[in-house]
């Protein structure tokens, strides 16, 4: 089995990546906690009516 080589402090790459990963999940929370546009709203409306 081979040995990978982890460094003892996370690279620039690795913080970049978790900092990525935080701030499109804080993105998706905003998102699910907004409540929907009048757009969406009158779109919903169009479709359930027809």
């Amino acid at each position: 089995m081979p040995i990978y080589w982890k460094p003892r402090y996370a690279t620039r790459s690795m913080r970049h990546r978790a900092w990525a990963k935080r701030d499109r999940a804080r993105e998706e929370a905003l998102r699910r906690a907004r409540p929907p546009s009048l757009l969406r709203r009158l779109l919903g409306r169009l479709h359930r009516n027809t």
